[in-house]
């Protein structure tokens, strides 16, 4: 009898091992996989960012109107409508009737989907402008904010 409890124990005792072993290794395959998922997500989501980027063309300014365009300097993803904001003069631009930034031909107002691979767009910004006031308007776009000062014209 003593001879098959000792075997029966050492049974018992490798079975508990092996099981402790697999279930550390699964834990650990499971936790670096999570944590690999999410730095991969984080990475992908800064490089879509960081190709949502901009510059500024031509502006101008009259009495009236301000105008400006911008082009899609990134290559691979586009810029959809919501992810671009203006300021003029450090105030941003809304959607009231009288102050209205919107995409030529488009009076959906503050929406433009540009392109990726140097697709550009002309703005129209209604307001009242003086002769040789200087208005500095500024775009909001996911990679970073660009700047731009416009001397307006009679």
């Amino acid at each position: 009898m003593k001879g098959i409890s000792t075997v029966l124990a050492v049974i018992l005792i490798v079975i508990i091992v092996v099981a402790l072993v697999g279930l550390t290794y699964t834990f650990a395959v499971t936790l670096f996989g999570t944590a690999a998922g999410g730095a991969q997500a984080q990475a992908e989501e800064v490089t879509k960012r960081l190709q949502k980027s901009i510059t500024f063309v031509g502006a101008g300014c009259n009495s009236t109107h301000l105008y400006f365009t911008i082009r899609h300097t990134g290559a691979t993803y586009d810029i959809i409508g919501g992810d671009l904001s203006a300021f003029v003069d450090g105030g941003k631009v809304t959607t009231t009737p009288d102050i209205e930034i919107y995409p030529s031909g488009n009076t959906t107002t503050g929406y433009v989907n540009l392109a990726a691979g140097a697709a550009s767009e002309q703005f129209t910004y209604a307001s009242t402008f003086s002769a040789n006031q200087e208005v500095k308007i500024s775009i909001s776009a996911p990679a970073a904010t660009v700047d731009k000062s416009i001397t307006c014209t009679s």
